[in-house]
């Protein structure tokens, strides 16, 4: 199964399929491709399944915190990949060396 982003946008939100299902179908596409294109350098798929499963978790429970409601987080539950120069906790940052002159 292949699923583009504005797919998980509305599928997540809707229930008919869970946010670790989609994070699990977009793992599984990396897996199949990145051999070829060397493009995810450092993965993360562990805490992916874990905050998937916390989104979960909050859309299940019927009672989503306003700073997560659709309005405020309106991809909330869709995989994404970041590029290794930006910062997210527990992932080192890539920089490329300096010139020197």
């Amino acid at each position: 199964m292949f699923c583009q982003l504005c797919d998980a946008k509305f599928v997540c939100p809707c229930r008919q399929v869970t946010c670790v299902e989609v994070v699990d179908t977009f793992i599984v596409r990396i897996k199949e491709v990145n051999p070829l294109l060397n493009v995810v350098v450092a993965d993360r798929f562990d805490d992916a399944r874990r905050d998937a499963a916390k989104v979960d978790r909050i859309l299940d429970s019927g009672s989503i915190p306003d700073e997560l409601s659709e309005q405020n987080a309106p991809y909330l539950g869709v995989p994404l990949t970041i590029k290794e120069a930006i910062s997210v906790a527990g992932n080192d940052i890539f920089t490329p060396p300096l010139p020197v002159l």
